[in-house]
């Protein structure tokens, strides 16, 4: 297999838009991970010394975190509870 030269280009010019495509393409996706990388907030480039950090990052491992509340009381909405039997009634067949 031969080196890329012009001279295939010159030789072969249906290869010209393969390779224009190419570098295209190849220039369109370094911009925009330039620009992603250079304009997004979300994006953290340096992990260990990041000032702006968002707060569940940095999580103090020696303090409790709540998770999940156990023990949650449950107080029932009664208008709620008096729809659902409303609605139970009315579509309940009819004996």
């Amino acid at each position: 297999m031969s080196k890329f030269t012009m001279r295939v280009l010159v030789t072969n010019p249906e290869l010209i838009p393969l390779f224009a495509m190419t570098a295209t393409v190849c220039c369109m996706a370094g911009s925009y991970i330039y620009y992603m990388a250079a304009k997004k907030p979300d994006i953290q480039v340096n992990r260990w010394n990041n000032k702006l950090s968002a707060p569940w990052d940095v999580v103090d491992p020696t303090q409790k975190q709540k998770l999940m509340t156990v023990s949650q009381k449950y107080n029932p909405d009664m208008k709620l509870h008096q729809l659902r039997r409303e609605i139970n009634y009315a579509y309940a067949p009819n004996k």
